[in-house]
């Protein structure tokens, strides 16, 4: 039978049986997670965190060779992630779902509602590697087209407690959650920015960019992490922020591991409130504002019900985060994740006891297929060998130019990931390759003037020349079509194909001639831009040419303007600074070390912040 391809037995085939046949496209979400959750990328990722961990001061190196972190840096390592809230139960899809009854068609339709919300909540939550919560902050959507029309409900800070922790201070208080609204409700980069600035960079106030007072904020390749002028601020501070590898949230993300205790509760409590809802017959529509009900508990306003169980408790209790640090093993560092069944593993990517069985099973299944095939069986079907691939390393060495010549040319994470093998998007590197674009154009730019500054200098010299020979315009011994056709180009600077025959152009140069029209000046390619040139081609790009010099710079000038608004306690800081700066300058000109750096006093932490009738802390 010929195998033709028949649309009319399919009809008839789905018209005959029961079954239904669903088509659907391929996860592309799972698919890229597990071709990115390999061994050697996470193996490489690993290598650079602690090197950057030691080269940063959060972590040393003990007599057998070993990188640790000391406690007293484990609070300024932390990790935040975003996840989805939605009241409806359904799994965050945007939009919602509409109202469902379930009920048996045996019965009369009397079954259970659920909640129906089309508007979903952004969560952003996080913990120190020391185990400290950081204060979520929610993301709610909006309509409203400008900032002065955004509103919130006063109602939503009655079920938002604030969060217990020490954090940069010397004493633990309570820190407010942090609420913001955009048109979707999640985060994009502008979001990303104010959530750092008003989220995070206020719980570390003692924050340097010296060793032992950093803030190493440890991220996935979201949305705002490539802002220019936010990472120049963030390093400046003493905030470094390092994304994980692309697409490996689930394996090397330690707030994912909080999240799922932490949604398990949340839908659990959400059940609770829309029965009692159903049971006193009142209605089962949650709006976002009451999301902190879900997530906190407390008393539901429309049943009075009291909701004892805390959802956030729950997924970030210290001992909840402790283990989810423990799991991924960025600090402490033990590589942990490296031994998740997730993992992806291929022959040659490490030597150890997975590549030693998996070179025995490639072995066994060798010594039996060939005993099938001795047998008269078909053993080559059930031929199998392990993937065998040999580990990796970065396409590029830190600090070359190399390195920042591709980085100037690629845009995505999972890119740069594979040229740099993983590392803090602080980097000058980083700076210096986003410098690269602009002085390339600035190149092509000063390279066009000369080309056309030299094309005016030759066309000048050949008129000129044409000009010493003093022939009549035309007639006899007068000046040739290429002649006329030099000059005219000379003057014109028209392609010679639109100049005309030879009559048009005698026309044309005694019309110039009889105009006494002077030489047709040009910008003359002089020794300094040639130096110039020379200069942008090398791309010798400094840190001041940079998006963080230039911020650098900004800081210098506020400083000088505010200055004098120090009173004299504010003067003798700065000038204790300035002296161990000194100090420090004059020690490494010597030879010596840059302790002098800690003899400048640290800043008195500011008063608390928020609303004092929130409810007391819950971490």
């Amino acid at each position: 039978m010929e195998n033709v391809v028949s649309f009319q037995l399919l009809d008839r085939i789905l018209k005959e049986t029961a079954i239904d046949l669903l088509a659907q496209v391929s996860n592309n979400v799972k698919d890229r997670r597990v071709r990115w959750t390999t061994y050697n990328n996470l193996h490489s990722w690993f290598a650079n965190w602690e090197r950057d961990l030691l080269d940063f001061g959060f972590a040393k190196v003990n007599d057998e060779g070993t990188t640790y972190i000391p406690d007293d840096q484990l609070g300024s390592i932390l990790n935040v992630d975003e996840s989805c809230l939605s009241l409806d139960g359904s799994n965050g899809q945007r939009g919602g779902r509409p109202e469902a009854h379930f009920y048996s068609p045996h019965l009369p339709q009397i079954g259970k509602v659920v909640s129906k919300c089309s508007q979903t909540t952004t969560i952003i939550a996080g913990s120190t590697a020391s185990g400290e919560a950081i204060p979520p902050h929610f993301q709610f959507s909006t309509k409203a087209k400008t900032v002065e029309k955004e509103k919130l409900r006063l109602e939503i800070v009655s079920f938002v407690p604030r969060i217990r922790g020490k954090f940069g201070g010397e004493e633990e208080r309570l820190w407010p959650a942090i609420f913001g609204m955009n048109e979707k409700g999640g985060m994009d980069e502008s979001e990303f920015d104010e959530y750092l600035r008003g989220s995070i960079f206020p719980l570390f106030l003692d924050v340097e960019d010296t060793d032992g007072k950093r803030v190493l904020l440890k991220l996935d390749s979201g949305p705002g992490r490539t802002n220019l002028h936010l990472l120049a601020s963030c390093r400046l501070m003493g905030f470094y922020l390092y994304p994980g590898v692309p697409n490996t949230t689930a394996v090397s993300q330690e707030t994912d591991r909080n999240y799922g205790p932490f949604k398990n509760a949340f839908r659990s409590i959400l059940e609770v409130i829309v029965q009692n809802r159903i049971e006193k017959g009142k209605s089962t529509s949650l709006s976002p504002w009451i999301v902190g009900l879900v997530v906190f508990g407390g008393v539901d306003p429309v049943t009075k019900i009291n909701v004892e169980r805390n959802a956030f408790e729950e997924g970030f209790n210290k001992d909840a985060c402790l283990d989810a640090w423990a799991k991924i093993g960025a600090a402490p560092c033990t590589r942990k994740c490296l031994e998740d069944k997730q993992v992806r593993r291929t022959i040659g990517d490490a030597d150890d006891e997975k590549n030693h069985l998996m070179r025995m099973l490639d072995e066994a299944n060798l010594w039996a297929t060939h005993t099938l095939t001795m047998k008269g069986f078909r053993g080559d079907l059930l031929e199998a060998k392990c993937i065998e691939e040999k580990m990796s390393r970065p396409l590029t060495e830190p600090n070359t130019k190399e390195r920042q010549e591709v980085l100037s040319t690629l845009g995505t994470h999972g890119s740069k990931f594979f040229a740099t093998g993983g590392g803090h998007c602080t980097a000058d590197d980083f700076f210096l390759a986003a410098e690269i674009p602009a002085w390339n154009v600035a190149i092509e730019a000063l390279e066009k003037k000369k080309e056309e500054s030299l094309l005016a200098a030759k066309r000048e010299d050949e008129g000129m020349a044409i000009l010493a020979l003093d022939k009549p315009i035309a007639g006899r011994g007068g000046l040739s079509g290429e002649e006329l056709s030099q000059l005219l180009l000379w003057h014109t600077d028209k392609l010679k194909t639109n100049l005309g025959n030879k009559s048009v152009k005698v026309a044309k140069w005694a019309a110039i001639v009889a105009a006494n029209t002077p030489l047709p000046p040009y910008n003359k390619w002089t020794p300094e831009r040639e130096e110039e040139l020379v200069r942008l081609r090398k791309k010798d790009i400094s840190m001041g040419d940079t998006a963080f010099g230039r911020v650098v710079e900004g800081k210098k000038r506020e400083l000088n303007a505010v200055v004098k608004h120090h009173d004299r306690a504010d003067r003798a800081t700065l000038r204790a600074k300035l002296d161990a700066l000194d100090a420090a300058d004059d020690a490494a000109a010597a030879g010596g070390t840059d302790d002098a750096l800690d003899l400048a006093p640290d800043p008195v932490p500011g008063p608390a912040q928020g609303n004092e009738d929130f409810t007391e802390g819950i971490v």
